[in-house]
């Protein structure tokens, strides 16, 4: 990823002068093991590793065991979470690195690994450090600290280091995050730091809390390279910088790729530098679709907006059919509701809120095409909602904005009501 990374920033530079995750299914009983199988220290203890017979990991000392020395042998294997994970505060290596990247499967069943740190041993960090080809879904993590480290890091996200090869992260969250270190020198995402080629569906980020000064940030994704984000949201976003470029609500860079049917609410990122969007920092050779922020702030100091802070990488983009209602403030150049630097972009059949501000802003989409400003809140009768699929998708939910089907902690339910 960092190959990608480079040519991407060196493009830009050049152009540029108390929400509670809720399981889908949860558990039908309390007891998740017998007193046997609580007993156990080895990833191997049961299962064995097969797709058809995976290893069982029922407590803390099996995760941490598939992480011990000599371990990885069986990274390419298949695991099944059978119990919420409590790791009392301790310290995790992660599952993969790019000497030997985990390739297997890892299925949580809609269980939680929470209460944990990293130990520092590896230049890509999460549970799972550097995953190829993988498949992990169905898990929520709660209670993350990455913090100050000293020294620089590489791709780093609370589950996910780095991402390759049609990786698959689907239906997981994260849930109180904190990441605070001024010496990442790569991506840096709440969820997971870089995807090239993987897809992320059905993800939900909860109250994240990242403080770094340095390129390609986003609430859920530092960097997608020719990769998809699709059902995802973030609730509950903090991102602070004094100095760095490209960080967005969802993901910081998007290169080649697509963010579809997403939302980011109650964001507040602050940045001294430039590149900055709601839902995305810059990207190029993309398209953002039927998504939308809302209750949030955006500032920087050049190439703000609402949505996306621009192309800025000498490369087209689409925005269509998306809804902003975020606060934007700009000190330079280039900002507006909804994209900062309009070069390059194309913005089809899109709405943001006429009672937010857009302070400094030399590129107002007021009046622009196939913009237009609305001061109530969007509804199922908004054109921009038009393509928006409210029976399978989305719902709305009394006095909020649209909310998203299958995503965990889903407010649809039967208090959605599907248009």
């Amino acid at each position: 990823m960092k190959k990608y990374l480079g040519v991407i920033l060196g493009l830009f530079l050049a152009s540029c002068a108390g929400f509670q995750v809720t399981n889908f299914n949860p558990p039908a009983s309390e007891s998740c093991a017998s007193e046997d199988q609580l007993a156990y220290t080895s990833y191997s203890a049961e299962g064995s590793g097969t797709m058809g017979d995976p290893y069982l990991i029922y407590t803390p000392a099996q995760l941490l065991s598939m992480q011990a020395s000599g371990a990885e042998v069986d990274w390419d294997k298949h695991y099944q979470q059978m119990c919420d994970l409590d790791m009392e505060d301790g310290f995790m290596v992660p599952i993969g690195n790019n000497m030997t990247q985990f390739t297997g499967s890892y299925d949580g069943q809609n269980h939680s690994i929470e209460n944990f740190n990293f130990v520092p041993s590896d230049p890509y960090y999460g549970v799972f450090g550097y995953i190829s080809g993988a498949s992990i879904e169905n898990v929520h993590l709660k209670n993350v600290d990455i913090a100050n480290f000293g020294y620089g890091i590489g791709d780093t996200g609370a589950l996910v280091g780095a991402c390759e090869s049609s990786g698959s992260i689907e239906h997981v969250s994260v849930e109180d995050v904190t990441l605070n270190d001024d010496d990442f020198n790569s991506a840096l995402g709440g969820m997971i730091g870089s995807m090239d080629s993987c897809t992320l569906n059905y993800a939900v980020g909860i109250n994240i809390d990242l403080t770094t000064s340095y390129e390609a940030i986003g609430g859920l994704v530092g960097v997608a390279f020719d990769s998809d984000i699709r059902y995802a949201a973030v609730k509950g976003l903090m991102i602070n910088s004094t100095d760095g470029d490209f960080y967005g609500g969802i993901v910081g860079v998007l290169f080649a790729g697509d963010l579809l049917d997403s939302y980011v609410q109650d964001a507040t990122i602050n940045v001294a530098d430039a590149g900055v969007g709601g839902l995305v920092g810059i990207s190029g050779d993309s398209s953002i679709n039927r998504s939308y922020i809302s209750t949030s702030s955006v500032q920087a100091n050049d190439h703000v907006g609402g949505v996306v802070a621009g192309s800025g990488i000498k490369a087209s983009m689409s925005v269509s059919n998306v809804f902003a209602s975020s606060d934007v403030a700009v000190t330079a150049t280039d900002g507006g509701e909804i994209v900062g630097d309009l070069l390059g972009v194309t913005i089809n059949n899109s709405i943001y809120d006429t009672t937010t501000t857009c302070s400094m802003c030399d590129e107002t989409q007021t009046g622009a095409t196939g913009v237009a400003g609305i001061s109530t809140l969007i509804d199922g009768t908004s054109a921009a909602l038009a393509s928006w699929d409210f029976a399978s998708v989305w719902c709305l939910v009394s006095g909020a904005e649209p909310e998203l089907r299958g995503i965990p902690g889903s407010l649809c339910g039967d208090s959605g009501t599907a248009m």
